[in-house]
């Protein structure tokens, strides 16, 4: 006998038929000066993971679902920063509908605007072929019984009233892409995209297919969609994971390997605003990197090499003393400096161009005319001349006196230079 169909429906999209013994397959889900200024820094994960093989209700036993949820945990808790104690696990009998409800609704009251939630559904799916809407099927669920199923629209009124920032529903299940709208993904992801993508709200699914079914079994005890998904989350190396790079990473060999065709895109109703849950690789977070950041966009260049234009995060860099420089064209403005970047560092060079200042005041014996960069500013005595931070020459002049001197200085952003001299004494 085949497996029954398992619908791992990351809280919402479950909407499938529960097959028969005979022919079981995945049933809708019924489911930073030198420190690192990280903008994920304030972020909270949190997780819902649900996983169950075991029903009750003469209700089919699948065989991959309980599994695919722990390997979808561990992977999150070993590489990406979840911390156990911010996850709830519903396994089997633990996973009956008053528990889903009260979890979701403990999340309803619990986050706030700085938490991002998982969610993913590993189990069963009904679908009712009199109203057209899907259920998920608890571990308590009796067979044909609607009253004992999870309704969609009940997950999604939770989902909505959760005030998460980012919440991200994953669902291996048949028929699951009817709760959502496909979009298409963006074609450059880099760290500019990553961090605009955290500002904006999101309520984001992945699904395994659209309104086909989908297989229980697969690759290496896991379904075929969830053995992908995993490797999508171990084999990633960058600093950042977010679910349109995750679906890129998933489509082709699913829909070569399978039967099945995912689909991805925002949860309809939700409140999605267009942003993306953001992952933090933090494997990837050990190795040794500069961040640059600026308010204006800038290139940046580190020992005389264009390395990108900011906003930069991560960058992998060999330890050691570097020269960095950042060049706004748009301003006609560049700053440098020097940074000892040890082993398994993780530095910031943060920038200001619009607004930045420095001061150069001069006082001389006898007076001279100054010039900064050419450029007559005054006669002395100069006091808090605003100077664009950076290297520049200071010239004094006096043509009567016989006096033309230059000074190269380095202008430092908030901090003054003076120059204080007898002329004629240092002639």
């Amino acid at each position: 006998m085949q497996r029954q169909i398992i619908f791992l429906i990351a809280v919402f999209f479950m909407i499938i038929s529960i097959a028969s013994p005979a022919d079981q397959q995945r049933g809708g889900a019924i489911n930073g000066t030198a420190s690192k200024q990280d903008f994920l820094s304030d972020t909270n994960y949190y997780a819902l993971i649900i996983g169950i093989d075991k029903y009750s209700g003469n209700i089919p036993p699948l065989a991959t679902a309980v599994n695919d949820a722990h390997a979808i945990l561990e992977v999150l808790v070993d590489q990406y920063g979840f911390s156990k104690s911010s996850v709830v696990e519903l396994y089997n009998s633990q996973a009956t509908k008053a528990a889903i409800i009260e979890t979701l609704r403990n999340f309803a009251k619990k986050l706030r605007e700085n938490d991002n939630l998982f969610i993913y559904y590993a189990g069963h799916g009904q679908l009712d072929d009199v109203t057209g809407a899907g259920h998920w099927v608890p571990a308590d669920a009796i067979a044909g019984r609607f009253d004992t199923y999870l309704p969609n629209s009940t997950i999604r009124d939770y989902v909505k009233g959760i005030k998460a920032k980012h919440i991200l529903l994953v669902s291996d299940s048949c028929f699951a892409g009817s709760m959502l709208v496909e979009r298409t993904i963006s074609n450059q992801i880099d760290d500019r995209y990553y961090l605009e993508a955290s500002k904006r709200t999101s309520r984001k699914v992945i699904t395994s297919g659209g309104l086909e079914p989908v297989s229980d079994s697969g690759k290496n005890g896991h379904s075929v969609f969830a053995y992908y998904l995993i490797e999508a989350f171990r084999k990633n190396e960058s600093s950042y994971l977010v679910p349109s790079e995750i679906f890129t990473y998933i489509k082709t060999p699913l829909a070569n390997n399978s039967e099945q065709s995912p689909i991805q895109g925002p949860l309809q109703g939700a409140g999605d605003e267009g942003g993306e849950f953001v992952f933090k690789n933090m494997s990837a977070a050990s190795k040794t990197k500069m961040s640059f950041i600026s308010d204006v966009e800038s290139s940046i260049y580190v020992d005389g090499e264009y390395i990108g234009s900011t906003p930069l995060l991560d960058q992998p860099m060999k330890p050691g003393t570097k020269q960095w420089r950042m060049v706004c064209s748009a301003l006609g403005q560049e700053r440098s400096g020097t940074l000892d970047l040890l082993k398994g560092g993780n530095e910031t060079v943060n920038v200001y161009f619009q607004g930045a200042t420095s001061y150069l005041t001069v006082f001389t014996k006898p007076w001279t005319v100054v010039y900064v960069d050419g450029k007559k500013v005054g006669i002395s005595p100069v006091a808090n001349l605003k100077v664009t931070p950076g290297t520049h020459q200071v010239t004094l002049k006096s043509s009567e006196m016989g006096i033309n001197k230059t000074f190269v200085l380095l202008f430092e952003e908030g901090k003054t230079v003076k120059i204080v001299k007898n002329i004629l004494k240092d002639k």
